[in-house]
C-alpha cells in the first residue's frame, strides 16, 4: 500500500485516463497480470479466460496486492478531504472497521466516480497510452513499466487490453 500511496501524494489524484500515479498502484499491477495471463493461456480457453483468473486473484498481481492498491488511493483521498487529521490517525480509522466491499465501493466511487464504464474505458486507455495533457508523460513512464513488470512478453495486443479492462471491471463490480 505505502507504495501506491506514495506515487499518489508525489504526483497527485488521477484526474483522468493519464494517471501516472496509477502506474505505481493497480496499472502497473495489471501490467503484471496481462504477463502471467501470457504465460498461461494454455490452461484457459481465452486470454480473456486467463486474464481474469489472475487480475486480482492469483499470480503477480493477487488478492492483497490489489486490495493494497484500492486501500491507497482511499487513504489519500481521506487524506485530502480532512487534511487537519495526521495520516496516521486516518490510517488507523480506515482500517478499523472496514469490510471489503465498503473498500471496494470507496475505491470506485474515489476514482471513478462510482461509473464502472469510467473503469473500464480508464483502464483500456491507461493500458494503451494514456490520454490529456500527461498523455505523452505518461507514454513514456508505460514503456519504462513495460520494461520493468513485462520481461517475457513485453507487448499485448489492443483486444487483450480490453480484455484485461473488462476482467478489471469485472472483479471490482464483483466486489464493490
Amino acid at each position: 500500500m505505502m507504495a501506491s500511496l506514495n506515487a499518489l501524494l508525489f504526483w497527485g489524484e488521477p484526474q483522468s485516463a493519464s494517471g501516472i500515479q496509477d502506474l505505481g498502484g493497480w496499472c502497473g499491477d495489471l501490467l503484471t497480470s496481462i504477463e502471467d495471463a501470457h504465460l498461461n493461456q494454455k490452461k484457459y480457453g481465452s486470454f480473456y479466460e486467463s486474464i481474469t483468473a489472475y487480475v486480482g486473484n492469483k499470480g503477480q498481481f493477487g488478492r492483497e496486492d490489489l486490495v493494497d492498491d484500492l486501500d491507497a488511493l482511499n487513504v489519500y483521498s481521506t487524506i485530502h478531504s480532512q487534511n487537519n487529521q495526521t495520516i496516521s490517525k486516518i490510517i488507523k480509522t480506515y482500517y478499523t472497521g472496514n469490510e471489503s466491499s465498503v473498500r471496494f465501493n470507496s475505491y470506485l466511487s474515489n476514482r471513478f466516480d462510482d461509473d464502472l464504464d469510467s473503469l473500464q474505458n480508464d483502464t483500456y486507455t491507461l493500458l494503451k497510452g494514456g490520454t490529456g495533457s500527461w498523455g505523452a508523460a505518461y507514454k513514456t513512464a508505460l514503456l519504462a513499466f513495460k520494461k520493468f513488470k513485462l520481461q517475457k512478453y513485453p507487448s499485448y495486443t489492443d483486444s487483450e487490453a480490453k480484455d484485461a479492462a473488462k476482467a478489471f471491471r469485472k472483479l471490482i463490480e464483483q466486489n464493490a
